[in-house]
Parts: C-alpha cells; sequence; structure tokens
C-alpha cells in the first residue's frame, strides 16, 4: 500500500475537525503513518510501542512510542526545495518520523549497566534505522524521489531512539 492508494472504506478520525478531511495533508499523513505502523506489524517481526501518534513540531520523549511529525510545508519539490516555484506550483512537505525505546541505565547504587545491555537496546534503533529507510517509499507518491536522513537521539532519562527527516513531494 503506497499512500496514493487511499482504502475506499478509510475516514479520518472523529476526533478531527469537521472540514479537516477537505484538505490534502491531514489525510495523507494519516494514511502514510498507518502504512509505516502496518508495516511494522505486518512485514517485519519487531515490536511497536503502543503509543503511537502524529503532530507537528518537536516531540517529548517520556515513554516509549513512535511518532510523525510534520515539521515544514512548502512549494517546490523535494529534489528542488530552494527553487523558485509558481504559487500553484507543487508543493513539498519536510516531517521527522521518530522511535523511541527504553535504554539502560545506571541501577539504584550508581552502577552503569552492562555492555551487553546497551548493546542489546542499540540493535533495536539500529533495526529501526534501517526500518525506516524502507518505509519511504510509503511518502513517495509520484516516484519522483524523497529525501531521507535518519539520525540518533541520544540516551536521555531511560530513553533514546532514531530520528527519519523525510522531504516528500505531494
Amino acid at each position: 500500500m503506497t499512500t496514493v492508494d487511499i482504502p475506499p472504506d478509510w475516514h479520518p478520525t472523529t476526533a478531527w475537525p469537521p472540514y479537516a478531511a477537505q484538505f490534502t495533508l491531514p489525510t495523507w499523513i494519516t494514511v502514510g503513518f498507518e502504512s509505516v505502523v502496518d508495516h511494522y506489524l505486518t512485514k517485519t517481526d519487531v515490536p511497536l510501542p503502543p503509543r503511537r501518534y502524529w503532530t507537528i513540531g518537536s516531540t517529548a520523549h517520556d515513554c516509549e512510542q513512535i511518532v510523525l511529525a510534520v515539521q515544514q510545508m512548502f512549494l517546490g519539490t523535494a529534489d528542488t526545495p530552494l527553487g523558485t516555484t509558481l504559487c500553484n506550483g507543487p508543493r513539498s512537505v519536510t516531517f521527522t518520523i521518530e522511535v523511541i525505546r527504553c535504554v539502560p541505565t545506571l541501577n539504584n547504587r550508581g552502577q552503569a549497566p552492562a555492555g551487553t545491555d546497551i548493546e542489546s537496546a542499540a540493535v533495536n534503533a539500529v533495526v529501526d534505522m534501517e526500518i525506516l529507510m524502507d518505509v519511504a517509499t510509503y511518502f513517495d507518491q509520484f516516484n519522483s524521489g524523497i529525501v531521507v536522513t535518519i539520525d540518533v537521539i541520544p540516551a536521555s532519562g531511560g530513553f533514546h531512539g532514531v530520528i527519519a527527516t523525510y522531504t516528500a513531494t505531494l
């Protein structure tokens, strides 16, 4: 399933304002994000955190979660974001997907976790990186290409993760 293949029985959540379904971006984001979650659940054996949502801007890293966050929308294409474009030209969006997972921390006596425990937690993040690269296809509805970078979110407060930044033409 790609984001261009919106299921005929799909409807926006009732929590949306009534006018939201008239716009392209909310549906595009929702169906794309559902495709990513579905990819994890049906095409891999990698468990996803139960907290799953999309939003705008930055997110709190206070629990395990997967979040799509819209960062920017602009006139132009993903491959030429700074090029001059007519007002009725193509639109693109930059968004992130973060997968936040638990990471071992100091124990109650201030002892560092074992290296094997740290490595085990790192495996999840590296696997998430690979999956987030694979799911870019769900956001390239015109097969025109998509810009993707994936970085780590350093450990803090018992959580770490990865953040994939995508720029796609709508």
